[in-house]
């Protein structure tokens, strides 16, 4: 299937449509709930945007025989494991190597003494495990959002990479309101949803994105670096800006930084250019012209194709049949 032209089914942009709006509407109401059984709004505010689609995914339409995790691309066979184990690592390796020059570069120092994450615990075990909770359910929140449900149906108007592009420009618009927010900021932001956008296009599975995702939020937060303007630290140390903001990322943290640039552009190339896993799964993209009320292929199309022997065997049989009835 080709992954640049235009599918043209307007359907997909209503359903996506519905989807944005509902979600968002939701979340409100699931964060309130949440907030009277968590009180620490670190926890329950991610927790709410990965609740909120959830019902979402399960409850709207989508092509027959399509399911509802597997129809966005979330499926849980070897091949999602995989992506999901590459995308971590390389989340991981792209801060932490970012944080890494700049500090050697002098654009990045560290403290300690500093206020750790609300959920911090005696045992460093613990405080990470519960950290890898959390960051999890911020990464996968803004996924199922802005990569799920919504980026499916998009896909089936404008084609996944299409979809891609505008979930890009849409991510990099939901934190321009972040604390210390720069323009530079808001440009790398879009530029990772961008590569997450393309990710997925590309490899057919949302684990990568959210790898990757997940990846680059937890090794920031265990380096007490700040992550989207945000000061989130897990083990109790943090990080103070040095020099020029290009280089540093300033008070924003190092996605405001010239680093996140290039590094972002480069990942956009490694993901684009390495191996594609093969898969079975459907999703919902890959029945853009049926309509999603009905069967999406006819029955001829669910019969399994006769093997090479079994053709053969037939045409001799035939053959047989043939020579039987002329000599009679």
């Amino acid at each position: 299937m080709p992954l640049v032209r235009s599918f043209g089914d307007w359907r997909g942009l209503i359903w996506m449509a519905i989807f944005a709006v509902l979600a968002f509407l939701l979340q409100g109401p699931v964060g309130l709930l949440l907030t009277k059984v968590i009180s620490e709004p670190m926890v329950a505010y991610p927790l709410s945007w990965l609740l909120a689609p959830l019902p979402l995914i399960l409850l709207l339409p989508r092509p027959r025989g399509v399911g509802p995790f597997t129809g966005i691309a979330m499926g849980v066979g070897t091949r999602h494991r995989i992506y999901l184990a590459g995308g971590l690592a390389a989340g991981a390796v792209m801060s932490g190597g970012i944080v890494l020059v700049q500090r050697l570069g002098g654009w990045l120092t560290f403290d300690d003494a500093v206020k750790q994450v609300p959920w911090a615990q005696d045992s460093v075990f613990v405080t990470f495990t519960l950290s890898i909770a959390v960051f999890f359910a911020a990464a996968a929140g803004e996924e199922l959002l802005l990569r799920g449900y919504g980026f499916q149906q998009l896909s089936r108007c404008l084609s996944p990479v299409g979809a891609a592009c505008a979930a890009g420009l849409m991510f990099g618009f939901m934190h321009a309101q972040n604390p210390n927010v720069t323009g530079l900021a808001v440009l790398n932001t879009t530029e990772f949803g961008l590569v997450f956008g393309l990710a997925l296009a590309r490899h057919r599975s949302l684990w990568l994105p959210l790898g990757m995702h997940l990846g680059w939020n937890l090794m920031l937060g265990i380096l007490g670096v700040r992550i989207s303007g945000l000061t989130i630290s897990i083990f109790g140390f943090t990080s103070s800006p040095q020099g020029s903001a290009l280089w540093s990322g300033g008070r924003y943290g190092p996605e405001a930084s010239l680093f996140t640039t290039a590094s972002v552009a480069l990942a956009l190339w490694i993901v684009w250019r390495m191996p594609v896993l093969e898969d079975t799964d459907r999703l919902i993209w890959d029945a853009p012209d049926s309509p999603i009320d009905k069967q999406c292929e006819s029955p001829s199309t669910l019969l399994p194709s006769p093997s090479p022997v079994a053709s053969s065997l037939t045409q001799a049989s035939t053959t047989l049949d043939v020579k039987n009835s002329s000599a009679t």
